[in-house]
């Protein structure tokens, strides 16, 4: 390890909690094998879309009280870690994700069946109406909650938190992070964590997870309206 740079050696820290988070996720998927066939839990895919993020997290999660418990010095509280080095190698990951994700939101969000975005737009200049209603309603929800609600419901960093939140909401979560990006450049906030560990139990039920599965699939197929996932869309 004394031979190896610092920053080479934290950026494969990184590496392995990545691939740890890989090799927890492989199981989860196979148990779909077992589902049975052409039943709802088979065509749902509903182990399959959890996200590599989530295992991720978990896996940065105990490789650090790994550290803390057995690689720590409780006396001074430094381990062979280098805090500093990690919010480099993490500063410099968030630039890679927010540009790559937003270079994709024009090829990954396209509905099915079209493809490419001259088709996309023709059916965004086909149905303006209720999009530009979605987006004026999105967008007038976001203000409001940013200027009225953050600031008595957050407790503190409401600002950073908040926008972090509407970024989230009125695009992706590279979006929102991008905005993080924008108002906290130099991570002064405990916002960027806070947020990284709340994304563990939002994947996990609406970021793409069980509840972004189950609610479309069965309200679609049984009642052949729209209106059912409108309504639990506001709830």
């Amino acid at each position: 390890v004394e031979s190896l740079d610092s920053l080479m050696f934290h950026i494969c820290l990184v590496m392995l909690v990545m691939f740890c988070g890989y090799l927890l996720r492989v199981p989860i998927v196979l148990l779909e094998l077992a589902f049975p066939a052409g039943s709802f839990l088979e065509r749902s895919n509903l182990l399959s879309v959890l996200p590599l993020f989530l295992f991720c997290l978990i896996a940065g999660l105990a490789l650090q009280s790994v550290v803390d418990s057995h690689f720590t010095d409780h006396r001074s509280g430094k381990s062979f870690i280098d805090r500093e080095t990690i919010v480099r190698v993490s500063n410099t990951a968030q630039d890679l994700l927010i540009t790559t994700a937003i270079a994709r939101l024009g090829r990954s969000g396209l509905p099915p069946g079209v493809t490419g975005l001259g088709p996309f737009f023709s059916i965004i200049a086909e149905t303006w109406v209720p999009f530009a209603l979605v987006c004026a309603a999105g967008l007038v929800w976001g203000v409001l909650s940013f200027w009225l609600i953050a600031p008595r419901l957050l407790p503190d960093h409401w600002a950073e938190r908040a926008l972090v939140e509407f970024g989230v909401s009125i695009g992706a979560t590279s979006t929102g992070l991008l905005l993080l990006r924008m108002a906290d450049p130099n991570d002064a906030t405990p916002v960027l964590r806070d947020f990284t560990c709340k994304q563990i139990f939002h994947v996990l039920i609406t970021g793409g997870g069980f509840f972004d599965v189950l609610v479309p699939i069965p309200l679609s197929a049984s009642t052949q309206s729209a209106l059912p996932l409108l309504v639990v869309s506001l709830l």
